[in-house]
């Protein structure tokens, strides 16, 4: 069964780093351990923050069938050896709704001793991350190697507490700005990540602009909570989901095979209505605009097919189609089956939506 929009529905995520039993097999050493510090809590710290293709590669299984949000890897951080390994990335992280607003956060992955890789945790900065790519605007690092001019830049802060691991973005302004991811030690027992805003004049002189946690802080016994808030409020009709939005969904009662429906409205911008079985999720989004609002990132064969003056967008795998994509009157709609459906099942839910 696919995972439908899992970090949408949970107010938090929690994971409690802790090693299993003894007797288990002894996990493969992560990569770069060898090189790197060990950190408070058993966290190997990167030796670089670079996101290999290996890493890439474990997110994408961790994110497979995941939609509601989007991910994109910008830095490697650490990985700490438990009955598996556990990982942690810097992302690019975007709910998947009209306007959203990109913002950096910490992911972490459990990858098992079979092989499989879970995300188990998200921490959200909560601050945007601005990438316009304009004159003037803010632009993503090549690279998240630091540079030697930031870490000369950094170098004049002399903060022992804090360390830099990744050069995020600049922005050329009267002199320049950057965006560092650092880790901060108030003391040898505990650490946090924070966002760091760097302004260097054109002398060459560095000034702190300002400073954003990603937690308060996470010792060695700590179980921090992922910091993402439920947008979706739930209400008992359409008509209410409506009076909500500010826009009306026209959509089935009730669905046969699947005998619950919720009926939701997210940040007050758009409608969902999910049809549940024991296994499986058939969900209804419209907005307004002409996004695709479906968030679902796997990699599908695309089609197109004609209902009256609607051109609908297929996305299918081997099994048939998983997502339907449309625009109508301003509106833009999607709908997104864990079981797979035909091609004249899908166009036929389509022609019952409005």
């Amino acid at each position: 069964m696919k995972k439908l929009i899992s970090l949408l529905l949970c107010a938090v995520f929690v994971l409690a780093f802790a090693a299993c039993g003894q007797d288990s097999p002894a996990p493969a050493e992560p990569e770069g351990a060898e090189e790197a510090e060990t950190l408070p809590g058993g966290w190997v710290r990167a030796a670089d923050p670079t996101v290999t293709v290996e890493l890439n590669a474990k997110l994408e299984r961790a994110l497979d069938g995941l939609v509601g949000a989007s991910f994109i890897p910008v830095a490697y951080l650490g990985s700490q050896v438990v009955s598996g390994t556990n990982y942690a990335l810097l992302c690019r992280m975007a709910f998947v709704v009209p306007e959203a607003v990109e913002t950096y956060a910490i992911v972490y992955l459990y990858e098992a001793l079979d092989g499989s890789v879970e995300l188990t945790k998200v921490l959200d900065s909560g601050r945007a991350t601005d990438l316009n790519e304009l004159p003037g605007g803010w632009f993503p690092a090549e690279s998240p190697v630091l540079t030697e001019d930031v870490s000369t830049a950094l170098s004049q802060l002399n903060d022992p507490a804090m360390e830099p691991l990744a050069l995020l973005s600049s922005q050329v302004v009267a002199g320049q700005n950057f965006c560092v991811l650092c880790r901060i030690n108030p003391d040898p027992a505990e650490f946090y990540y924070a966002l760091l805003y760097l302004y260097v004049d054109l002398s060459g002189r560095a000034t702190v602009t300002e400073t954003v946690p990603f937690l308060e802080a996470e010792a060695e016994d700590a179980e921090p909570l992922a910091q993402i808030a439920n947008p979706f409020v739930d209400y008992g009709s359409l008509d209410a989901a409506a009076a909500a939005a500010g826009f009306p969904l026209s959509a089935p009662e009730a669905m046969d095979g699947y005998p619950e429906t919720e009926i939701q409205v997210m940040n007050g911008s758009m409608i969902q209505v999910q049809y549940r079985n024991e296994e499986d999720r058939l969900t209804i989004r419209k907005a307004p605009g002409s996004e695709d609002i479906s968030g679902d990132y796997n990699v599908y064969t695309e089609q197109t097919a004609s209902v009256g003056a609607l051109d609908i967008t297929l996305k299918s795998a081997e099994d048939g189609v998983h997502v339907a994509l449309w625009t109508n009157g301003g509106y833009t709609y999607a709908v997104l089956a864990d079981a797979p459906l035909s091609v004249e099942e899908a166009l036929a839910l389509v022609v019952a939506i409005a």
